[in-house]
C-alpha cells in the first residue's frame, strides 16, 4: 500500500511540475506582450507630463506679456502718438528686458501708426500719417500713407493701413476688454510670429481710441527656452492649425528630433487627430501627441515628441526581471518539490515555527506600535545633531577675526539650523506618514519669523494649502524650499518701515503636479539677484525643486513671485487614494 501511494504521490507531483511549467511559459509569453504595451503607455503618460509642463510655461509666458502690454497702454497719454521721445524712452527698456519683443505698433481710429523694431544694435521707428483726398467718381475710398523717419539708416520699416491689419479688427472685435492673440506670417520666413494687441479708449471726449500690438518672436523667449528643464531630451513644436510651426529654440535638439517634428506636424495636419501616433525619422521612432491652446482671439497648437527608444531603455529593467522571475519560478518548482517530498518529516518543525509565528505577531503588533515613536526619535536625534555642528560653528565662528570668511560660516551654520528647524518640526507632528502642510508651515514660518527678528515683525503672511497632505521626505525638501524663501523674503524684501505681506498658497495643478507659490509686496528683486549671497539660496531651491521632479521659477511683479512645481510620490498618493 506504500508503495502504491508513493508511486501516487509521484504522478501528482511530476503532473504539478508540468503544469507549473506551462504556465511559467504562458506567463513569459504574455508578460512579454504586456511589456510592449507598457511601453506605449508609459511613453503616453510621458506625453501628457510633458504637454503639462508646457501649457504651465505658456501660461507664464502670455500671462506676463499681456500684463507689460496693459502696463504700456496705461501709460499711454493725449501726446502718445505725436512724442516719439517718450515713446523711445519706454519702449527701449521693454525692449532691452523682453528678449521675444520683435515689434510694438500703436494705431488709433484715424489710421495714424507709431512703429518700432528691433534692429541689431538699437530699436528703429518710424510714424505713419494717413490723408484722404479728393476722390473721384464712382472711388469710394482710398488712404495716401506718408512716412516721417525718426531715424536714419533704418530699413523694412514700412507699414500699411493698421485699419485693414487682422491685429486691428481683431481688438476693436473683442467684446471682454482683454488683450487679442494673433498669429501672423512672418515676412521673408514661414514662421509665423505671435501679435497680442489691446484697445485703449481715452478718457476724453473728442480723442480718438486707439489699440496697441506687440509682435513676438517664442524663439527668443526664456519661457520656451529648455535647456534648463526636462523638456530639452524631448521634440517640441509649437504652430498654427495649417501646420507653419513657430521659430522655437532648437539649438540642442538631435537632427533626428527636428526631422520627427516636421513630420508629426505634417501627419496630425492631414489627420487632425488628439491622441498620441507614432512617427520615424532617420531611423529612430517617436510618439507624439498634439494639444490646442486656447488664447483670446486664437488658438495654437503644442506637439510634443517623446523617443520610443528611450522608453525602451527605461523598462529595460522590466524585461531583466521577467528573465530572473522565469528563473527563480524555476527553482522554486525545484523547491517545492523536494519540500512536498520531505512533507511528513517536516511536520514537527511546521507546528513548531506555527507556535512561533503567534509569538512573532504579538512581537509584531508591539513593533509597530514603536515603530512611529522610532521614527519620531529619527528626526529628534537629527535635529540634535545638528545642533551640536551649529554650536561647533559657533565656537569656530568666535575665534574668526575676518568679517567675510565669518558671514560665511554664519550663513552656513544659518543652512544647518533651518534644517534642524524642519526636524523639528515634523517630531512635533501626530502623524508622520501623511505630514499636514498647513500645520507643518505654519510651524516653520513662525520659527523663521523669530529668528529675523526685528525685520519680521512688520510682515504679515496669508497661508493657504488646501488641506494638502504628503510624505516625510517630500515635506522635508518643501520645508527647506519654504525655509530659504521665507529668509531671503525677511533679509531682503522690506528694507522699509511700512513691513510689508507674503502670501503663501500651495495647490494642485493637473494630476500629480502641484504648485508652491510664495508673493511678497517688497521692493522686488534687485539688478544683481543672481549673482551673490542670494545665489545659493536659490540655487538650492532649484535643485530641491528638481529633486522633487519639478521646477522652480522666480520674477519681479510688484514684489517678488517665487513659484515651485513638484509632484507627489507615487506611492504617497496611492495610499491616499486607498484610504479615501
Amino acid at each position: 500500500m506504500s508503495v502504491k501511494r508513493d508511486r501516487r504521490d509521484r504522478r501528482w507531483l511530476l503532473t504539478g511540475i508540468v503544469l507549473v511549467l506551462l504556465f511559467a511559459v504562458g506567463y513569459i509569453i504574455w508578460s512579454s506582450v504586456l511589456l510592449r504595451e507598457r511601453q506605449l503607455k508609459v511613453a503616453e503618460l510621458v506625453l501628457e507630463r510633458n504637454q503639462q509642463m508646457l501649457h504651465v510655461r505658456l501660461d507664464g509666458m502670455m500671462q506676463q506679456r499681456e500684463q507689460d502690454l496693459m502696463e504700456e497702454c496705461t501709460a499711454l497719454d493725449a501726446r502718445a502718438m505725436t512724442d516719439t521721445v517718450f515713446l523711445r524712452e519706454r519702449w527701449s527698456s521693454l525692449f532691452a528686458s523682453t528678449a521675444s519683443l520683435v515689434a510694438i505698433r500703436l494705431a488709433d481710429e484715424n489710421g495714424d501708426m507709431v512703429v518700432a523694431k528691433r534692429s541689431r544694435t538699437d530699436i528703429a521707428m518710424q510714424v505713419l500719417k494717413s490723408t484722404k483726398d479728393e476722390l473721384p467718381e464712382g472711388v469710394t475710398d482710398a488712404i495716401e500713407r506718408t512716412a516721417v523717419e525718426i531715424e536714419a539708416d533704418r530699413n523694412g520699416l514700412a507699414e500699411g493701413d493698421p485699419r485693414t491689419e487682422v491685429w486691428y479688427t481683431k481688438a476693436l472685435e473683442d467684446s471682454y476688454g482683454s488683450p487679442v492673440w494673433h498669429l501672423t506670417q512672418q515676412e521673408g520666413s514661414e514662421r509665423p510670429l505671435v501679435q497680442v494687441a489691446f484697445l485703449v479708449r481715452s478718457s476724453l471726449p473728442a480723442a480718438p481710441y486707439r489699440i496697441m500690438m506687440f509682435e513676438l518672436d517664442l524663439g527668443r523667449s526664456s519661457w520656451v527656452d529648455t535647456r534648463s528643464s526636462p523638456l530639452h531630451t524631448m521634440g517640441i513644436v509649437i504652430h498654427d492649425g495649417d501646420g507653419a510651426a513657430l521659430n522655437m529654440p532648437d539649438a540642442l535638439k538631435r537632427p533626428s528630433i527636428l526631422a520627427a517634428e516636421q513630420i508629426a506636424v505634417q501627419h496630425w495636419t492631414s489627420t487632425r487627430t488628439t491622441k498620441p501616433f507614432t512617427v520615424q525619422a532617420d531611423g529612430e521612432r517617436f510618439m507624439a501627441l498634439t494639444a490646442p491652446y486656447l488664447l483670446n482671439g486664437t488658438t495654437v497648437l503644442a506637439t510634443v515628441l517623446v523617443d520610443l527608444d528611450l522608453v525602451a531603455i527605461w523598462t529595460e529593467p522590466e524585461k531583466r526581471g521577467l528573465v530572473i522571475a522565469s528563473i527563480l519560478l524555476m527553482m522554486l518548482i525545484v523547491l517545492l518539490s523536494m519540500s512536498w517530498l520531505n512533507r511528513r518529516r517536516e511536520v514537527a518543525r511546521i507546528r513548531r515555527q506555527m507556535a512561533l509565528s503567534e509569538t512573532q505577531e504579538l512581537k509584531l503588533a508591539k513593533a509597530l506600535g514603536e515603530r512611529e515613536v522610532l521614527n519620531r526619535e529619527v528626526h529628534h536625534r537629527v535635529k540634535n545633531n545638528l545642533q551640536v555642528v551649529s554650536s561647533l560653528l559657533n565656537l569656530q565662528v568666535s575665534r574668526m577675526e575676518d568679517d567675510a570668511v565669518r558671514n560665511e560660516f554664519l550663513r552656513g551654520k544659518r543652512r544647518i539650523d533651518i534644517i534642524a528647524l524642519v526636524h523639528h518640526e515634523l517630531y512635533g507632528l501626530k502623524d508622520l506618514r501623511n505630514v499636514d502642510l498647513q500645520l507643518f508651515f505654519d510651524g516653520l514660518y513662525k520659527a523663521i519669523r523669530s529668528m529675523h527678528v526685528p525685520n519680521s515683525e512688520r510682515v504679515s503672511m496669508d497661508l493657504r494649502t488646501d488641506e494638502l497632505k504628503v510624505d516625510q521626505d517630500t515635506a522635508i525638501e518643501l520645508g527647506i524650499i519654504l525655509c530659504e524663501l521665507l529668509g531671503n523674503a525677511f533679509q531682503h524684501a522690506f528694507p522699509y518701515a511700512t513691513g510689508g505681506h507674503i502670501d503663501i498658497h500651495v495647490q494642485p495643478v493637473e494630476g500629480d503636479l502641484y504648485r508652491m507659490v510664495m508673493k511678497d509686496n517688497g521692493k522686488g528683486l534687485s539688478d544683481n539677484y543672481s549673482e551673490g549671497h542670494e545665489k545659493l539660496g536659490l540655487e538650492i531651491v532649484d535643485a530641491l525643486s528638481e529633486q522633487l521632479d519639478g521646477a522652480f521659477h522666480i520674477r519681479s511683479n510688484a514684489g517678488t513671485i517665487c513659484e515651485v512645481l513638484f509632484r507627489m510620490r507615487h506611492e504617497h498618493r496611492l495610499s491616499a487614494l486607498n484610504r479615501s
